[in-house]
């Protein structure tokens, strides 16, 4: 007959036995999810270093090599695109990508406008007014500014095509106009780019709308 003693004891020795293993296979899960924490973030971060050296390659280009520099910022944005949309990354806002993805949007416009691509800079031109209230308000002013002056260049020109390039001007106006106005961010900026549509107009002797301009003009400054 087995000694009840010596059985408790036994199965005591196997419960401590079993414990210590659980015990070690618990730490041994954490410590392989820690490592898998580890290696995502430090892949996570080696992506975010990729993608932002792509963006200073083109904008290093872009004035003696502006076709490779359009190439490189539109991968920069389809990667940056892809990166949001990973369900894996923490990071899944276009907001905290910062600037640069508004300054890559500004640089496509540009260079596609260079290279008449119109359609193209008025797909990007949305997608940069829509960003409109995630940057400063100088960063707006700056970006709304040089773009239009860019445009405005092109259709004050005597070259060919000068009034496509107006129309484009005039629907590069009428965007902008609609996003600010509909999201009220920048009171100043809404002045400025009338005030600039109604010279605009004043320049092609278009005086009937050069004048609504100015009465809608005076009516925001009473209402400020």
């Amino acid at each position: 007959t087995p000694d009840p003693l010596w059985s408790r004891g036994l199965g005591d020795v196997y419960k401590r036995q079993t414990l210590t293993w659980l015990k070690g296979s618990m730490i041994l899960i954490i410590l392989r999810w820690e490592e898998k924490k580890l290696n995502n973030f430090i892949a996570e971060v080696k992506d975010e270093f990729e993608l932002e050296n792509k963006f200073w390659e083109a904008d290093g280009c872009k004035n003696d090599e502006p076709t490779e520099a359009l190439k490189l910022f539109k991968e920069y944005l389809v990667n940056e695109e892809n990166r949001v949309k990973d369900p894996n990354k923490q990071r899944l806002e276009h907001e905290e990508v910062g600037s640069l993805r508004f300054h890559a949007l500004q640089e496509v416009i540009l260079l596609s406008n260079n290279f008449k691509q119109y359609e193209d800079m008025l797909t990007n031109y949305q997608l940069l007014l829509d960003f409109l209230p995630n940057v400063t308000r100088n960063e707006r002013s700056s970006a709304i500014s040089n773009i239009i002056s860019s445009l405005s260049a092109n259709s004050s020109s005597k070259l060919v095509g000068q009034e496509r390039d107006h129309e484009i001007v005039m629907k590069i106006y009428e965007m902008t106009l609609a996003v600010l106005e509909e999201s009220n961010i920048d009171s100043s900026l809404t002045f400025s780019t009338k005030k600039k549509l109604g010279m605009l107009y004043l320049e092609k002797k278009d005086y009937p709308k050069a004048l609504s301009i100015a009465r809608e003009l005076h009516q925001m400054c009473k209402v400020n």
